[in-house]
């Protein structure tokens, strides 16, 4: 389940990238994606994650909240009773797994890999990757105008079958994650801030004592 939520960060830094203002009239999406994602530096927000089996049976339920920089700067931070802090400094990333009592640590590059190399990818390169198509929902009343994400053939390794970014007047509110098991991740944002300025000290991580340092393959 720790894995789970770890590949579910890829997925929400990358979508967090792309969390500013959507223009809902754009013709092609996948520049308006693109458009989205270019104007975004920072973002902070508090989220609620669910996910649910291919039965929507609830598997796992988690509240936290994370920090977002560019270039690849990342803090996620899960409550109690699966609480997880994660770390990358844009070179580095940290695992901290406090009922383990260790600490995981990856090279940067993984967060390049899957959804997180959008918040460097060119146009053409997100172009190549996923076909985006755009649609606007109506729900209690609100406009729901959602961006979905499907990895081309040539894209096999994304780690998930379909990605969905839900805005409500023009701010983003949720995530779905859709993986090749048919579970899906969703995740609820709240308290969305675009663009805060952030403390470079938020990004660094140092072990606590007396934890397992662990180096990932």
């Amino acid at each position: 389940m720790k894995k789970r939520l770890l590949i579910a960060l890829f997925v929400v830094t990358q979508s967090l990238a792309s969390a500013s203002f959507a223009n809902a009239g754009g013709v092609n999406a996948t520049a308006e994606l693109y458009d989205l994602i270019e104007s975004l530096q920072s973002l902070s927000a508090d989220f609620d994650q669910r996910i649910v089996d291919r039965d929507q049976v609830v598997i796992q339920q988690s509240k936290g909240h994370f920090k977002l920089a560019r270039p690849n700067k990342i803090y996620w931070k899960t409550q109690p009773p699966y609480e997880q802090e994660i770390v990358g400094d844009g070179s580095m990333l940290w695992v901290y797994d406090p009922d383990l009592e260790q600490v995981t640590q990856h090279n940067g590059s993984a967060l390049m890999q899957g959804p997180m190399a959008l918040f460097s990818d060119s146009l053409e390169g997100i172009d190549n990757r996923f076909e985006v198509s755009f649609s606007v929902e109506e729900s209690n009343g609100a406009s729901n105008q959602r961006y979905t994400l499907l990895p081309k053939q040539q894209a096999v390794n994304e780690g998930f079958s379909q990605l969905v970014f839900e805005f409500q007047n023009d701010r983003l509110s949720k995530i779905e994650i859709h993986d090749k098991l048919r579970q899906v991740t969703t995740l609820s944002l709240t308290n969305v801030q675009n663009n805060p300025k952030l403390s470079p000290e938020r990004f660094v991580f140092i072990p606590p004592a007396g934890v397992d340092l662990l180096l990932s393959e």
